[in-house]
């Protein structure tokens, strides 16, 4: 599961961006918080996730802090 951080959040559209380890930036929306919290979410907050191929381009999805354990 790639790691990263999150570097831009735009709640009044439900989307944000994060960058993971590797320096490849990544979509990501609402939806895609695990826990469903997007208010959570803070910049620079470090994330591990998941990601998915749409026709817009990939997007990260089941985020999760890092520190959470199932």
């Amino acid at each position: 599961m790639p790691h990263g951080n999150i570097t831009r959040l735009v709640p009044e559209h439900g989307f944000g961006f994060l960058v993971d380890d590797a320096g490849l930036d990544w979509f990501f929306v609402r939806e895609g918080i695990h826990a469903g919290d997007f208010a959570a979410l803070w910049l620079d907050e470090r994330v591990m996730f998941s990601y998915e191929w749409t026709p817009k381009g990939p997007r990260a999805t089941n985020i999760r802090f890092e520190h959470e354990v199932d």
